[in-house]
């Protein structure tokens, strides 16, 4: 019988960071995206797409997804990445 055993994934930097105007308003927001991978950064797993928003003062978390390839994804795994993106969010800024 052959064990399985939980492994540890993690967050990539930035692979893309754009300037979109998405309510038209004149202020720019920043779409960004990141690839979420396993053991290894080939091992993708999915994506993380945050889009901030600026208050005339810094940039706030405006909205975030999650999108994670296969079939089941444990509910463990996707709380841990929202506590990690938080913390990376605002390192970031």
């Amino acid at each position: 019988m052959i064990a399985i055993v939980p492994i540890e994934g993690f967050v990539n930097p930035l692979s893309g960071l754009y300037s979109i105007d998405f309510d038209s308003d004149g202020v720019y927001e920043l779409l960004s995206y990141q690839r979420i991978s396993g053991r290894f950064a080939t091992d993708a797993l999915g994506y993380v797409q945050t889009i901030l928003k600026w208050n005339n003062r810094k940039f706030d978390l405006f909205d975030q997804y999650v999108a994670i390839t296969g079939k089941n994804c444990p509910s463990g795994f996707l709380k841990s990445l929202k506590l990690y993106r938080r913390k990376y969010i605002y390192n970031l800024i």
